[in-house]
């Protein structure tokens, strides 16, 4: 882990008062559908993630069924990398990227309301 400046720290803590993050106010459908997910697939440690990740951007693949986020500014494959998910026949496919135990990416295909949202949000 990087070390921080103290004035970043309160920069970065002022930004998060302003912006209370993922399932706290961008998105909460969204994000409770991804707590809902990773709590099937007994992944109780990053469902509890969920409400302080912030969204730093969206996926720009253009297909219209994709409502991905990225939750890290950094997203490349590589060790201490695995996914957590899948096709679901009730919910559709969701897949969390997580790299050392964080959420990075949260891959969702087929949920028309959340494409919407996050395209409101981030167009």
């Amino acid at each position: 882990m990087i070390a921080q400046l103290p004035e970043v720290e309160a920069l970065i803590d002022r930004v998060k008062e302003l912006d209370p993050g993922f399932g706290q106010g961008a998105l909460p459908e969204f994000a409770a559908e991804t707590r809902r997910m990773l709590v099937r697939c007994d992944e109780a440690a990053l469902a509890d993630q969920v409400d302080e990740l912030w969204i730093y951007d969206r996926c720009r693949c253009g297909m219209e069924e994709c409502a991905t986020v990225y939750t890290a500014a950094e997203t490349v494959p590589g060790p201490g990398q695995r996914g957590v998910g899948g096709g679901f026949e009730d919910t559709g496919y969701v897949l969390i990227d997580v790299a050392d135990d964080r959420i990075v990416c949260i891959e969702t295909l087929f949920y028309p309301e959340s494409v919407k949202a996050l395209r409101e949000l981030l167009p």
